[in-house]
């Protein structure tokens, strides 16, 4: 598993912004965005994607069921 604040360290890196720049296009302290890249923040997938959006980049997630009869009852379930 990849922890948040590793993902947001890779996107700061691969963007060429400081921590700074971040936090002006977030309109957050900086000390916010070093609590997120120390992993001291419990970061909502909302603010992920937000976060990682203002260095250009864009978070996907994806759900892979096991092969089980409550899975399969699940994904008919969601079916339209």
């Amino acid at each position: 598993m990849i922890d948040a604040s590793e993902l947001i360290a890779e996107a700061l890196e691969a963007s060429g912004m400081t921590r700074s720049e971040l936090a002006r296009a977030l309109g957050v302290p900086k000390s916010e965005i070093t609590a997120r890249l120390k992993g001291e923040r419990n970061i909502t997938v909302r603010k992920l994607a937000r976060t990682l959006h203002a260095m250009g980049a864009q978070l996907e997630l994806r759900i892979n069921l096991k092969s089980s009869p409550s899975s399969k009852f699940l994904a008919e379930s969601s079916s339209p």
